[in-house]
């Protein structure tokens, strides 16, 4: 899998990108990068791009934040899921992981 996403990343998705008018898929390329250091400094710089491209996306702050979250860095995800919230306020999923980030750190 991760070497089917390596090529895609870095062969492929040059092309694929010109041809897909929203940032839906780098967002979802960079929440399969999640997992591991090396893994999510790809996540990250994927991210960025679809932020770039579309920062009203309400999904890549939520795949933002769950990829921060299963990294530990639980505030910033936070941060990334009250931006999606922010953008779309029937995220459900997003009210979802905010109150099990806020409960990781004990705040209820």
């Amino acid at each position: 899998m991760k070497g089917d996403l390596d090529a895609l990343y870095s062969g492929l998705w040059p092309s694929a990108l010109a041809q897909i008018p929203n940032n839906f898929w780098l967002s979802t390329i960079g929440l399969a990068y999640a997992g591991g250091k090396e893994n999510f400094d790809v996540q990250s710089k994927t991210t960025i791009q679809a932020i770039l491209l579309n920062p009203n996306a309400a999904l890549t702050f939520y795949n933002r934040g769950s990829a921060l979250a299963a990294e530990g860095e639980v505030d910033h995800a936070i941060e990334d899921y009250d931006r999606a919230i922010g953008l779309n306020s029937n995220f459900s999923q997003a009210f979802l992981n905010r109150g099990f980030a806020y409960a990781v750190k004990g705040d209820f």
